[in-house]
Protein backbone atom coordinates (compact mmCIF):
# COMPACT_ATOMS: atom_id res chain seq x y z
CA UNK A 1 0.00 0.00 0.00
CA UNK A 2 2.66 2.56 0.93
CA UNK A 3 4.68 1.73 -2.22
CA UNK A 4 1.70 2.77 -4.34
CA UNK A 5 1.31 5.97 -2.33
CA UNK A 6 5.03 6.63 -2.71
CA UNK A 7 4.86 6.22 -6.49
CA UNK A 8 1.83 8.51 -6.68
CA UNK A 9 3.48 11.14 -4.47
CA UNK A 10 6.67 11.04 -6.56
CA UNK A 11 4.62 11.54 -9.70
CA UNK A 12 2.88 14.57 -8.15
CA UNK A 13 6.24 15.94 -7.00
CA UNK A 14 7.67 15.67 -10.51
CA UNK A 15 4.58 17.47 -11.80
CA UNK A 16 5.08 20.40 -9.42
CA UNK A 17 8.80 20.47 -10.14
CA UNK A 18 7.98 20.76 -13.85
CA UNK A 19 5.42 23.50 -13.14
CA UNK A 20 8.02 25.48 -11.18
CA UNK A 21 10.55 25.22 -14.01
CA UNK A 22 7.94 26.17 -16.63
CA UNK A 23 6.91 29.18 -14.54
CA UNK A 24 10.51 30.39 -14.40
CA UNK A 25 10.81 30.01 -18.18
CA UNK A 26 7.53 31.90 -18.65
CA UNK A 27 8.73 34.76 -16.44
CA UNK A 28 11.98 35.06 -18.38
CA UNK A 29 10.14 35.06 -21.73
CA UNK A 30 7.50 37.60 -20.65
CA UNK A 31 10.19 39.78 -19.09
CA UNK A 32 12.23 39.88 -22.29
CA UNK A 33 9.17 40.56 -24.44
CA UNK A 34 7.87 43.35 -22.19
CA UNK A 35 11.31 44.94 -21.83
CA UNK A 36 11.58 44.93 -25.61
CA UNK A 37 8.14 46.52 -25.87
CA UNK A 38 9.06 49.15 -23.27
CA UNK A 39 12.27 49.93 -25.15
CA UNK A 40 10.40 50.25 -28.43
CA UNK A 41 7.86 52.64 -26.93
CA UNK A 42 10.65 55.02 -25.92
CA UNK A 43 10.76 56.12 -29.58
CA UNK A 44 7.18 57.33 -29.39
CA UNK A 45 6.39 60.91 -28.46
CA UNK A 46 4.05 59.95 -25.61
CA UNK A 47 5.43 58.07 -22.62
CA UNK A 48 2.03 56.54 -21.83
CA UNK A 49 2.84 53.39 -23.80
CA UNK A 50 6.16 53.03 -21.98
CA UNK A 51 4.46 53.20 -18.59
CA UNK A 52 1.76 50.83 -19.81
CA UNK A 53 4.36 48.23 -20.86
CA UNK A 54 6.31 48.62 -17.61
CA UNK A 55 3.15 48.49 -15.47
CA UNK A 56 1.91 45.42 -17.29
CA UNK A 57 5.34 43.82 -16.77
CA UNK A 58 5.21 44.54 -13.03
CA UNK A 59 1.68 43.21 -12.62
CA UNK A 60 2.25 40.10 -14.73
CA UNK A 61 5.51 39.32 -12.91
CA UNK A 62 3.74 39.63 -9.56
CA UNK A 63 0.87 37.39 -10.71
CA UNK A 64 3.34 34.76 -11.93
CA UNK A 65 5.29 35.05 -8.68
CA UNK A 66 2.14 34.31 -6.67
CA UNK A 67 1.52 31.24 -8.84
CA UNK A 68 5.13 30.19 -8.30
CA UNK A 69 4.71 30.54 -4.52
CA UNK A 70 1.64 28.28 -4.71
CA UNK A 71 3.58 25.67 -6.72
CA UNK A 72 6.45 25.85 -4.21
CA UNK A 73 4.07 25.35 -1.27
CA UNK A 74 2.54 22.29 -2.96
CA UNK A 75 6.01 20.99 -3.82
CA UNK A 76 7.19 21.30 -0.20
CA UNK A 77 4.02 19.62 1.07
CA UNK A 78 4.47 16.67 -1.26
CA UNK A 79 8.18 16.52 -0.40
CA UNK A 80 7.38 16.21 3.31
CA UNK A 81 4.86 13.46 2.59
CA UNK A 82 7.40 11.61 0.46
CA UNK A 83 10.00 11.93 3.20
CA UNK A 84 7.60 10.22 5.64
CA UNK A 85 6.81 7.51 3.11
CA UNK A 86 10.51 6.90 2.46
CA UNK A 87 11.15 6.51 6.18
CA UNK A 88 8.32 3.94 6.33
CA UNK A 89 9.76 2.03 3.37
CA UNK A 90 13.30 2.07 4.77
CA UNK A 91 13.27 2.38 8.57
CA UNK A 92 17.08 2.58 8.85
CA UNK A 93 18.14 6.23 9.20
CA UNK A 94 21.36 5.81 7.23
CA UNK A 95 19.37 4.76 4.15
CA UNK A 96 17.71 7.94 2.99
CA UNK A 97 15.56 7.84 -0.09
CA UNK A 98 16.39 10.10 -3.06
CA UNK A 99 13.81 12.73 -2.21
CA UNK A 100 14.78 12.82 1.46
CA UNK A 101 18.37 13.37 0.38
CA UNK A 102 17.23 16.14 -1.98
CA UNK A 103 15.31 17.83 0.85
CA UNK A 104 18.33 17.58 3.13
CA UNK A 105 20.65 19.10 0.49
CA UNK A 106 18.22 21.90 -0.28
CA UNK A 107 17.79 22.80 3.40
CA UNK A 108 21.57 22.75 3.77
CA UNK A 109 21.95 25.22 0.86
CA UNK A 110 19.29 27.51 2.31
CA UNK A 111 21.02 27.43 5.71
CA UNK A 112 24.57 27.97 4.39
CA UNK A 113 23.74 30.56 1.76
CA UNK A 114 21.28 33.23 2.98
CA UNK A 115 20.66 34.56 -0.54
CA UNK A 116 19.73 31.12 -1.90
CA UNK A 117 15.99 31.83 -1.98
CA UNK A 118 16.38 35.32 -3.42
CA UNK A 119 18.83 34.37 -6.16
CA UNK A 120 17.98 30.76 -7.00
CA UNK A 121 14.38 30.16 -6.01
CA UNK A 122 12.92 33.60 -6.78
CA UNK A 123 15.67 34.79 -9.15
CA UNK A 124 13.79 35.57 -12.37
CA UNK A 125 10.92 37.18 -10.48
CA UNK A 126 13.15 39.40 -8.37
CA UNK A 127 15.26 40.33 -11.39
CA UNK A 128 12.37 41.49 -13.56
CA UNK A 129 10.59 43.25 -10.68
CA UNK A 130 13.74 45.26 -10.01
CA UNK A 131 14.31 45.98 -13.71
CA UNK A 132 10.73 47.16 -14.31
CA UNK A 133 10.75 49.34 -11.18
CA UNK A 134 14.17 50.75 -12.07
CA UNK A 135 13.09 51.57 -15.63
CA UNK A 136 9.94 53.32 -14.44
CA UNK A 137 11.88 55.33 -11.85
CA UNK A 138 14.64 56.29 -14.30
CA UNK A 139 12.14 57.32 -16.97
CA UNK A 140 10.11 59.42 -14.55
CA UNK A 141 13.30 61.25 -13.46
CA UNK A 142 14.43 61.74 -17.08
CA UNK A 143 17.53 59.59 -16.55
CA UNK A 144 17.07 57.25 -19.52
CA UNK A 145 19.26 58.14 -22.48
CA UNK A 146 17.39 59.60 -25.46
CA UNK A 147 16.62 57.35 -28.39
CA UNK A 148 18.59 58.53 -31.40
CA UNK A 149 17.00 57.83 -34.74
CA UNK A 150 19.24 57.10 -37.71
CA UNK A 151 19.23 59.69 -40.46
CA UNK A 152 16.89 58.83 -43.27
CA UNK A 153 18.17 58.82 -46.85
CA UNK A 154 17.47 61.91 -48.95
CA UNK A 155 15.12 59.96 -51.23
CA UNK A 156 12.85 59.20 -48.29
CA UNK A 157 12.94 62.81 -47.14
CA UNK A 158 12.05 64.12 -50.61
CA UNK A 159 9.10 61.74 -50.87
CA UNK A 160 7.54 63.46 -47.88
CA UNK A 161 7.50 66.79 -49.69
CA UNK A 162 4.19 68.30 -50.74
CA UNK A 163 2.80 66.52 -53.78
CA UNK A 164 3.07 68.35 -57.07
CA UNK A 165 0.48 68.28 -59.82
CA UNK A 166 2.57 65.75 -61.74
CA UNK A 167 2.83 63.30 -58.82
CA UNK A 168 -0.85 63.70 -58.04
CA UNK A 169 -1.72 62.80 -61.63
CA UNK A 170 0.53 59.73 -61.47
CA UNK A 171 -1.13 58.52 -58.29
CA UNK A 172 -4.61 59.13 -59.62
CA UNK A 173 -3.89 57.39 -62.90
CA UNK A 174 -4.00 53.63 -62.71
CA UNK A 175 -0.69 52.51 -64.15
CA UNK A 176 -0.77 48.91 -65.17
CA UNK A 177 2.26 47.24 -66.63
CA UNK A 178 1.91 45.61 -70.01
CA UNK A 179 1.83 41.86 -69.46
CA UNK A 180 4.51 39.85 -71.22
CA UNK A 181 3.24 37.03 -73.41
CA UNK A 182 3.54 33.67 -71.74
CA UNK A 183 6.12 31.32 -73.13
CA UNK A 184 4.77 27.98 -74.17
CA UNK A 185 6.36 25.42 -71.87
CA UNK A 186 5.85 22.64 -74.41
CA UNK A 187 6.67 24.05 -77.82
CA UNK A 188 5.37 22.13 -80.79
CA UNK A 189 7.95 19.96 -82.57
CA UNK A 190 8.67 21.07 -85.95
Amino acid sequence: MSTERYIEACSALRHYSSCIMNMRTTVIAQGIVLLTAAGYTLKLESSHYFYLAVSFGLVLTLVLWVQQMNYLADFKSHLSTIEKLESDLSPRIEEKGPWSQYKYERELREKNWPLFKTVVVYGPFVFFLIVFLLLAAMHSKGKLPPVIEKEKPAAVESSKAAPTANTTQMHNKAIQPTPKPLRDPWPADG
